[in-house]
């Protein structure tokens, strides 16, 4: 059995793509035209309203946004975030965390791999959107397509506790022998 668990909410206390999204704005504010996007978008997604449809759309917002940040992007950019950022992954909640359980959440890869470099997990445990380098959107990994990522990379094998703080998880519940809900540091087990 794996653990598996949502990153944003969850291991890390809020979103990291809005945090990420408003570094960026400080450093470069000319990226601010993007900011009433980005507000809808995570109000949305705060109400489970985000469907595919609206996705789709995002996505493409979303990679205009990274097309213009890719002009300036540079692994110190993503660095600097981290070393400002770490202290809102909330790791002393999750102390059991091992190499073997997976984290799977909407925030793109470039951002993830750097903010779990401290947990135990292993980067290849990491299921997360997928952008080209060219910054386009071939995987967004929201809502059901959470369990089809799961399914291909692990197969039958049973989740035996997930952990998340949003409703939007809902598909990977069918998945898991136990199921917790994350608010804030405290951690609520949900009946099946």
């Amino acid at each position: 059995m794996i653990n598996v668990y949502d990153f944003d909410n969850t291991i890390y206390d809020w979103e990291t793509s809005v945090d990420f999204f408003v570094f960026c704005v400080k450093k470069y504010p000319f990226l601010i035209k993007y900011a009433p996007k980005i507000i809808w978008i995570t109000f949305l997604h705060k109400l489970n309203f985000l469907k595919r449809d609206i996705l789709e759309e995002t996505s493409t917002i979303i990679g205009d946004l990274l097309k213009q940040w890719g002009k300036i992007n540079n692994n110190d950019m993503i660095n600097e975030f981290y070393n400002k950022h770490k202290k809102k992954i909330k790791a002393e909640i999750f102390s059991n965390l091992t190499s073997d359980d997976c984290i799977i959440s909407a925030s793109p890869r470039f951002i993830l791999e750097k903010m779990i470099e401290d947990l135990p997990i292993k980067k290849e445990n990491l299921i997360c959107s997928e952008f080209s380098n060219k910054w386009k959107l071939l995987f967004a990994c929201y809502w059901e397509n959470k369990t089809k990522a799961y399914t291909k990379k692990y197969g039958e094998h049973k989740i035996d506790s997930f952990y998340t703080d949003s409703k939007s998880d809902t598909p990977m519940f069918g998945l898991s022998k136990n199921i917790f809900l994350v608010k804030w540091n405290k951690i609520k087990k949900l009946p099946k």
